[in-house]
């Protein structure tokens, strides 16, 4: 017998702003005059089956509201009647929005999640809201008839159908206006505001809604490195047609000349009115992303004897890109990598902010981009690459502790406090299809390994370069560098790998730098000063935009040794309240690096090679004793190590043992696929003595002897 579960409403009343929106204008008063009288006659009711994998619901107000919006009908009352049906849709809708929670909880007890609403005569054919009805046997349960054209009887009633999944995490159950037909729906006017973007299709938003979460929700990821909170400037737009007052926020961030072509942060701006803007440039879609280790497309073989057709995906998921590489395994060989930025980014730059972003609700968002980030590329590959009878047998992934429980979403608490306990560091196997949902058909019986991570700061990324570097069997000692918003180190010697995490800040990526900017077309990467003036070179040899994270060293670096840029790290008059100008934009305006720059430099330079210094206490060796140091990641292979050295992020006396390895957390993965070696990444973390720095004192005097140049 099925289970049908019959609810019924509390205390459902007509919403005033909805109600205005369906009637099309305001009159208080007569809603006020209506209010008593529809709320008595008010009679919810709902029931709900799951059958086949979806969950279907009616849900009913009754009739005797019907009847009651009849006799004004009769009466030829009409205004009475149209503001009565209005207050009556607008409880039927009060009614969904508390039942909603409790057909959740249906479905998380039943062992579903649910990945999307269905809804009959929008994105199915009205006939669907006979099965709904025959699903909950609504005339046993309910009352409520259906017609020949499939209506439902009485009128204020609706059906509801929601497409379920195994992943009981994911629930969305909203209906999504921007995909409804019903663009004549008067509802629409008010609460719904068209939002148009240069280049893009139109989406609708509630009046008041804040842009870049309406950009995010429509899948349009510009950066906000500082989470949205009007710091970082990265959000800025062009408003085109409609108005968006200026913030404070924007006084602080954008010049008068700047506020008064439009330019706007989106994480401060709110809808009021129809609006069209334009994306400004810079927005990382030209982000030039490395994508593995260089100079190699032959891998180990193992054991293992795939047969010809078999391929792999090998994945590295980094906060600011993801890279995706295509394996034909039975050769050994990486047929191509695609690489893109990271969706999450609108949510931050660093994993700080992408974990309160999840805390704080948008689990689901940030878990749903990255996994759209990776089909995208996943069937790019298949598409451009394997034939249809060829198949991926085998998907594996590496990425930071935190981007992995946000790929998993997994709760993010554990990171926020002393211990910092990860919900898993485990390798994990799953199917493809039950992890990503939406994959080509030749990934669809794909098995999926999440790589294994050490710690919370440690993760499957660091463990899977070491393993791409052969650090425990090369019994070199070597030092593993890889850095971003966070310096991650690992230093190898006789056998044990210390490691440590330090906070570095986005500097290294261009975020909280007044110019700064990632690895985009035009970024300025490098400087160097001749004849009293410094020429710079840009990303793509493109006009400049900004200055990346190798550009702030290589400009840093050079000042220094002209003597502009002190010991202290203070400019020289005029450049300490102005800034010094590195190079100006097509559109006239000049690339300043400021005070405030350096010290952002300072601080994050500092915290890496404290970091380095208490590794190699802890393991009593010298840096001369250092066999070679690999410099892993983009930052790390872009990188001028003499220009580091002379700022002091890196000893002098590893600067000739250096070794830029390129995407080593992509590379390991890559091996992984061919090699299938789970006991030598176990033996990685084994070896791994995490060294925690934020309480020795000794960090702290090295922290604050590495401030100076």
């Amino acid at each position: 017998m099925k289970d049908i579960r019959i609810l019924q409403g509390n205390r459902i009343a007509p919403v005033m702003e909805t109600a205005f929106a369906i009637y099309g204008s305001r009159d208080q008063k007569l809603f006020e005059t209506l209010f008593p009288e529809i709320v008595r006659r008010l009679r919810p009711k709902a029931a709900f089956a799951i059958l086949d994998k979806k969950l279907y619901g009616i849900l009913t107000v009754g009739d005797a509201v019907g009847r009651f919006i009849e006799k004004y009908t009769s009466e030829n009352r009409q205004l009475y009647a149209m503001m009565a049906d209005a207050m009556a849709d607008s409880s039927l809708f009060a009614f969904e929005e508390q039942i909603l929670p409790i057909a959740q909880k249906i479905c998380r007890e039943e062992g579903f999640g649910i990945s999307r609403r269905l809804e009959p005569g929008n994105n199915l054919p009205i006939e669907w809201q006979k099965t709904a009805y025959d699903a909950v046997e609504a005339k046993r349960t309910l009352g409520i008839a259906l017609t020949n054209g499939h209506m439902l009887s009485p009128v204020k009633s609706m059906s509801l159908i929601f497409e379920l999944t195994e992943d009981t995490t994911r629930f969305d159950m909203e209906h999504n206006c921007k995909n409804c037909q019903k663009q004549d729906c008067p509802a629409r006017s008010e609460t719904n505001l068209k939002l148009e973007i240069q280049g893009r299709d139109a989406v609708y938003c509630r009046k008041g809604s804040n842009l870049l979460t309406v950009l995010r929700e429509n899948g349009i990821h510009i950066s906000a490195a500082c989470g949205g909170n009007g710091k970082c400037g990265k959000c800025g737009i062009y408003v085109i047609e409609g108005k968006l007052p200026v913030t404070p926020e924007d006084r602080q961030v954008f010049s008068s000349q700047e506020l008064a072509l439009g330019k706007r942060l989106a994480c401060r701006a709110v809808i009021e009115n129809p609006l069209e803007i334009a994306i400004g440039s810079g927005q990382e879609e030209s982000f030039a992303a490395l994508g593995g280790q260089v100079g190699e497309d032959m891998l180990p073989k193992g054991n293992i004897n795939f047969q010809k057709g078999s391929f792999g995906i090998a994945v590295d998921i980094g906060s600011t890109t993801l890279a995706v590489s295509l394996v034909d395994l039975a050769e050994g060989r990486i047929i191509d990598t695609h690489t893109r930025i990271n969706s999450q980014r609108a949510y931050g730059a660093d994993v700080v902010s992408r974990i309160q972003a999840s805390i704080n609700g948008g689990k689901n968002e940030l878990m749903e981009c990255v996994k759209d980030d990776l089909c995208k590329e996943i069937q790019a590959l298949a598409e451009e690459h394997l034939s249809e009878s060829q198949n991926i047998q085998v998907i594996a992934i590496a990425a930071n502790t935190v981007m992995m429980h946000l790929l998993r979403g997994y709760s993010c608490e554990g990171f926020l406090q002393y211990p910092f306990c990860p919900q898993s560091l485990d390798m994990e196997e799953h199917k493809a299809i039950e992890l990503f949902g939406d994959l080509p058909k030749q990934a669809k019986a794909a098995e999926t390994i999440l790589l294994g991570g050490s710690s919370a700061f440690i993760g499957a990324d660091i463990i899977a370069g070491l393993y791409a570097c052969h650090a425990l069997e090369k019994r070199e000692t070597a030092l593993f560098l890889d850095l971003g918003t966070n310096g991650e180190m690992a230093l190898c010697v006789g056998g044990k790998i210390y490691t440590a995490s330090v906070p570095a800040g986005p500097a290294f990526e261009g975020g909280s730098i007044t110019w700064g900017t990632g690895s985009v077309s035009g970024a300025v990467a490098d400087a160097a000063f001749h004849h009293r003036t410094i020429q710079i070179q840009t990303i793509g040899d493109a006009p400049a935009v900004g200055i990346c994270g190798t550009g702030v060293i290589a400009v840093a670096a050079e000042l220094a040794a002209a003597g502009i840029l002190d010991e202290t790290g203070k400019l020289r008059e005029p450049y300490f309240k102005t800034g010094f100008p590195v190079t100006q934009t097509q559109s006239g305006d000049w690339i300043l690096f400021t005070q405030k720059d350096i010290r952002q430099l300072q601080m994050a330079k500092a915290a890496v090679r404290a970091g380095i210094e208490m590794l190699l206490c802890y393991a009593e060796i010298s840096a001369d004793e250092v066999e070679t140091a690999y410099l892993a990641g983009g930052f790390g292979y872009y990188l001028d190590v003499k220009k580091a050295a002379a700022i002091g992020l890196l000893p002098d006396k590893i600067m000739g043992r250096a070794k830029a390895v390129g995407n080593a957390a992509l590379h390991g993965a890559q091996m992984y696929l061919t090699l299938q070696e789970k006991n030598k990444m176990a033996d990685i973390i084994r070896c791994v003595k995490e060294v925690t720095l934020a309480n020795e004192e000794k960090f702290q005097e090295f922290y604050y002897d590495f401030m100076k140049f």
